[in-house]
């Protein structure tokens, strides 16, 4: 209904796990990092835990689309409760039909037989059983016996186990100590800190096409109170405010309408409309901090800058217009703080056949850009913009008018939410290939990006090879794996093909 309004192609905020608006926060990314490599290892159980709604199914779903070609998995969603439906479910979704009349031992040595035909054929199996908090003990005991089936070398089969906290909690119990001594791997999935759900909301507003500054700051604070952080909670919250937005014919999304949203949908607390003095006292704070280096004579080399406080206060920006008319003025795109900069700002680009692209990236990617970018950071209830440039694998540069200060990766890594915003000249593709079905000269362009080769009279169709090498191509970015070419990925595609951008 609002869509439009807001110039959005999509519910920016919808409630169903889609991989294209795959976030990674901190805790996220630690997380994939442990599934990652749990499943690499193949000893056993790799556990992942968290709250409802803080994404674990859509974290599980991003582990899926990393792993190699050469894996066969099945995913089971609130699976049997009694372990003969339990194994013939797995022999289902791995393609095999269970034998008819079989009891558990015949449905084990059936999955057996797969698992090993598979091994020979070079091929790893995954299991991943989602909800698993609702599995009855009998069932995590013939998971456990599931894991003893092993070549004499490495285990058959991998299984992953995500479920709310219930599922560490039964695993605790005396009873379950020889399955919870399987568990190789495992992390508790936290919510996000509050700069996290900035970043989050910025990235899938961007991701729908629209405007990232559509919520405003406190908007933004108030969304994170309310939601105490929770992925599906900010979306439900999110998509009430904005249907309330487009009611009253508001172009942004302020304090006053989340703060409305949350009542309606009962999940407003007292205390969390008391922001506004401790964001008025963080502001003075950093004011406070960021002035003395602001008066350092330039003449002077600035220091290694390890101190996470002093990260932020020396290059951090507290007004989002002001970080967006910094990064412009780096492109050789004048000023103008009339217009109120941030979203005026990406309209004057836009303007000067440039476009503003917000995204989250892991720093590898970022050090694939050959631009200046801003970057988000979250340090101690601090929070601002910093603007870097000479983005390496070492660190970067971070810029304030005609100050730069020196930052190591070391130092930056832990306060960057994984939010970046970059402006860039878009390729004049029309119509853009978003992905398999679509046919046109573009599609060709893609190919000769990817070096996909294809018949003369296929060179112009997204067939679905030309996906899976794009799939590979967002998978080696560290991009997400989506199949389809989206902005960020078409933003990396021209990168690599001249430094224009």
């Amino acid at each position: 209904m609002y869509e439009a309004a807001y110039g959005l192609h999509g519910r920016a905020f919808a409630l169903p796990p889609d991989p294209g608006f795959l976030f990674l926060g901190r805790a996220h990314r630690e997380a994939l990092a442990h599934l990652v490599y749990g499943v690499r290892e193949r000893t056993g159980f790799v556990l992942l835990t968290g709250e409802v709604g803080t994404g674990k199914t859509l974290l599980a779903r991003a582990l899926l689309e990393r792993l190699p070609g050469d894996v066969d998995t099945a995913w089971l969603y609130r699976p049997a409760e009694s372990t003969e439906g339990f194994v013939a479910a797995v022999l289902r979704e791995l393609g095999e039909t269970p034998e008819p009349d079989a009891d558990a031992t015949a449905l084990v040595a059936q999955l057996n037989r797969r698992l090993l035909d598979a091994h020979a054929r070079g091929r790893t199996t995954v299991l991943l059983v989602d909800e698993a908090q609702t599995l009855p003990a009998a069932v995590l005991e013939q998971l456990r016996l599931l894991t003893n089936l092993e070549t004499r070398h490495e285990k058959l089969l991998q299984i992953l186990l995500v479920g709310q906290p219930e599922l560490a909690a039964t695993l605790a119990r005396t009873d379950m100590r020889q399955v919870a001594q399987r568990i190789t791997a495992r992390y508790h999935l936290r919510p996000f800190e509050r700069g996290e759900t900035r970043a989050y909301v910025r990235h899938r507003l961007s991701a729908a096409g629209g405007d990232p500054g559509l919520f405003t700051e406190g908007a933004v604070r108030a969304l994170h109170e309310a939601s105490g952080g929770i992925p599906r909670l900010i979306n439900v919250i999110a998509d009430r405010a904005l249907l309330g937005g487009y009611a009253r014919g508001r172009r942004r999304i302020g304090r006053g309408l989340v703060r409305q949203a949350a009542l309606e949908l009962g999940h407003e607390h007292d205390s969390a409309w008391q922001w506004p003095a401790v964001a008025i006292a963080t502001v003075l704070a950093s004011v406070a901090v960021v002035w003395p280096f602001l008066a350092h004579d330039r003449e002077h080399a600035p220091p290694r800058l390890e101190d996470p406080a002093k990260v932020v206060a020396t290059a951090a920006y507290t007004r989002a217009d002001d970080a967006v008319n910094a990064l412009l003025a780096r492109m050789g795109i004048a000023a103008d703080r009339g217009d109120g900069g941030g979203p005026a700002g990406c309209a004057r680009a836009r303007l000067a056949g440039y476009a503003c692209l917000h995204f989250a990236a892991d720093w590898p990617a970022l050090a694939r850009l050959r631009r200046p970018a801003l970057l988000e950071l979250h340090e101690d209830g601090r929070a601002g913009s910093v603007l870097a440039e000479g983005v390496t694998s070492a660190g970067a540069t971070l810029r304030r008018g005609n100050t730069t200060h020196p930052a190591s990766r070391t130092a930056l890594l832990p306060l960057w939410t994984g939010d970046a915003l970059v402006v860039w000249r878009p390729p004049g593709l029309t119509p853009l290939p978003a992905g398999p079905g679509d046919d046109g000269e573009s599609v060709r362009w893609l190919r000769g990006r990817l070096h996909t080769p294809a018949l003369p009279d296929l060179a112009t169709r997204f067939d679905p090879a030309l996906a899976a090498q794009l799939r590979d191509y967002q998978h080696q970015l560290g991009l997400p794996v989506t199949g389809r070419l989206d902005a960020v990925t078409l933003f990396y595609l021209r990168e690599t093909e001249s430094g224009e951008g």
